[in-house]
């Protein structure tokens, strides 16, 4: 036995029961939020529009996209701009002394139907994935976690779309034949 300020601490600590057992099954999602709740524990309260709050957040998710969308259509027909602007990166990364992918580039090139493939994930995998993701966030995670996420993926998404929209850029395999073949 112990003593601090006069009481007597025992050494053994208190058997707990439950100490280096796994839980039996999560059932319900896991939440970190100051409510606790998550987006199907409201669901499931009754509100009286349960439907309203998904309705909203599909609306803002689509309207995010379709201004993504509307600004890539935006950039379109500036391709010259593009390559002058990929080949004068390309020069700066050669004045900063970069490592070259020139190597990769032409690797690439000689793999039948990379670059194909790669297009087709893009569109099939990349935004599928991305809402997926936001559904899950949604369904599973309290309503800060999800806002938080869905706001950082809209805050990165229209952050990568203003540079486009100011400085549109070829990837360097589409420069011209002396930029895209110079290490």
């Amino acid at each position: 036995m112990t003593r601090i300020g006069g009481k007597e601490l025992s050494a053994q600590r208190p058997k707990d029961p439950t100490r280096g057992r796994l839980p039996e099954r999560v059932t319900e999602p896991v939440s970190t939020a100051p409510s606790g709740e998550s987006s199907i524990d409201r669901l499931r309260k009754g509100a009286r529009r349960p439907w309203l709050h998904p309705l909203r957040e599909f609306i803002i998710v689509m309207s995010l996209y379709l201004l993504y969308r509307a600004g890539r259509l935006a950039t379109g027909g500036r391709e010259d701009e593009a390559l002058s602007n990929g080949e004068r990166v390309h020069r700066v990364e050669r004045w900063l002394h970069l490592p070259s992918e020139a190597h990769l580039q032409d690797l690439a090139h000689t793999l039948p139907n990379l670059l194909q493939m790669a297009n087709v994930y893009y569109v099939s995998v990349h935004f599928p994935v991305a809402i997926a993701f936001l559904l899950w966030g949604y369904l599973r995670h309290s309503r800060s976690e999800y806002v938080w996420a869905r706001n950082l993926l809209a805050t990165q998404t229209l952050f990568a779309l203003v540079v486009q929209l100011l400085f549109p850029l070829a990837p360097r395999g589409c420069l011209r034949d002396g930029a895209s073949r110079t290490p």
